[in-house]
């Protein structure tokens, strides 16, 4: 399928989205039910019928979500795009499964993503039994060094740090230029992200600034390093650092 009818078929899809009117008739909604009849004049109208409970929201989301991953995957002539965006949810679910196994509980199924590109419960069994030779190499890889992180912090914020570098270097160096330079840009946003909330919480938390550059990611737009230095000086001073 050439890109040609790609994007000729989002065309299509775009005059199904919420709009800003669509936004501000399901905030005035009166009633759930009321809201949910504007969803159902979009695009997202399938699983609507699963939001009238907490449970059944997240339900539809996650639904809704895959579906637009398996609409994309069939629009794109190539798999990489969709590939490297859904090894997200793997990392998040390594997350899962090593917090689990480190701290002696049982992970809630909900909490895990059917996301990514590895079934939730291969990597639930490979990080429990640990045969982490069954995982692919990145996440093979981003789970010993994430234990390794643990047992020297006895953090799981240091968990989250070391999984989270593993990901951004994995998407990062699988991205090809210069076909891939709009989804380089976006995952060097996300790194800015997840690295401004690093650094709250680490503040948060009391943390030293060598704690802090162990919980930053690699390739964002801003330099790791001027996180590092702001957080050093006088806390009116951090917001700089985000410039």
């Amino acid at each position: 399928m050439g890109w040609a009818y790609s994007v000729a078929r989002i065309r299509a899809l775009e005059t199904r989205l919420v709009d800003k009117s669509k936004v501000t008739r399901i905030l005035e909604a009166d009633t759930l039910e009321d809201a949910i009849k504007v969803l159902q004049e979009t695009e997202y109208s399938a699983y609507m019928s699963s939001l009238h409970s907490a449970e059944g929201r997240e339900e539809a989301f996650s639904h809704e979500l895959a579906r637009v991953y398996r609409t994309v995957g069939d629009m794109v002539p190539e798999d990489w795009p969709v590939y490297l965006l859904r090894a997200r949810y793997d990392y998040h679910n390594l997350k899962v499964a090593l917090k689990a196994s480190l701290t002696g509980q049982e992970a809630v199924p909900a909490a895990f993503s059917r996301l990514g590109r590895v079934a939730p419960e291969a990597i639930s069994e490979a990080v429990k039994s640990n045969s982490l030779s069954d995982l692919p190499t990145d996440l093979r890889t981003a789970a010993i060094t994430a234990r390794a992180a643990y047992e020297e912090a006895g953090r799981l914020s240091a968990l989250d740090g070391a999984v989270d570098r593993g990901m951004f270097s994995y998407l990062i160096d699988h991205t090809p230029l210069p076909g891939g330079k709009f989804l380089r840009g976006y995952f060097a946003r996300l790194a800015d992200i997840v690295n401004i909330r690093a650094t709250v919480r680490a503040r948060a938390m009391g943390l030293g600034p060598g704690q802090l550059g162990s919980m930053l990611v690699p390739g964002g737009y801003i330099d790791r390093d001027r996180f590092v230095a702001a957080y050093s000086g006088p806390e009116e001073g951090l917001a700089d650092a985000f410039q």
